[in-house]
């Protein structure tokens, strides 16, 4: 795998239906808009470089960044994270949106490609794994794609808050202590 590096696309789930909410409360929405942009412009950058990665683009609910393959997954659940936490609480009759938003996650899609594939392969495959995470796994998931070199595409994904994750931790140890191939 040393050969072979990573994109992840994120994006925020449902992020439209909260920002075209009918019932508008100013300090709500300024204080949401803060929490996007202290995500991008604050903790994504920094999580993604912890990964030994580059963040290519950061705008508010979207993440577009570049890494050492082994570094991806990690990355995409920490970023994750980080986008869960905090989000503002609302008083009194704002309490639905507040609801909404304290159940905003976020998406990935991650690709894999030799180093030498074409860039654009890599991007589609990630913005193409992104998608499948929200449609097939129905968002808050983690969608891989990963393309070897023989042409060969294997595809994989799971809720953040799957048990999968635990067996995909499980088959990691295994092949890090050469137990398996």
């Amino acid at each position: 795998a040393e050969n072979y590096i990573a994109a992840i696309q994120m994006d925020g789930d449902k992020m439209g239906a909260i920002l075209s909410a009918k019932h508008h409360n100013p300090e709500f929405f300024t204080r949401f808009s803060k929490k996007l942009a202290n995500f991008t412009r604050e903790r994504a950058g920094k999580i993604i470089e912890n990964h030994k990665g580059v963040l290519v683009y950061g705008g508010g609910d979207d993440v577009l960044a570049l890494l050492p393959a082994c570094e991806a997954i990690p990355c995409a659940i920490e970023l994750r994270n980080a986008f869960c936490e905090d989000n503002p609480d609302m008083p009194g009759s704002e309490k639905n949106l507040a609801d909404e938003v304290a159940k905003v996650t976020l998406s990935a899609g991650i690709s894999f490609c030799h180093w030498k594939t074409p860039l654009s392969w890599l991007l589609n495959g990630a913005r193409a794994a992104e998608h499948r995470a929200k449609e097939l796994y129905d968002r808050d998931a983690l969608a891989i794609n990963i393309y070897k070199r023989s042409g060969e595409i294997l595809l994989w994904g799971a809720k953040f808050d799957s048990p999968g994750w635990e067996l995909f931790h499980q088959f990691a140890a295994l092949d890090r202590a050469e137990t398996i191939s």
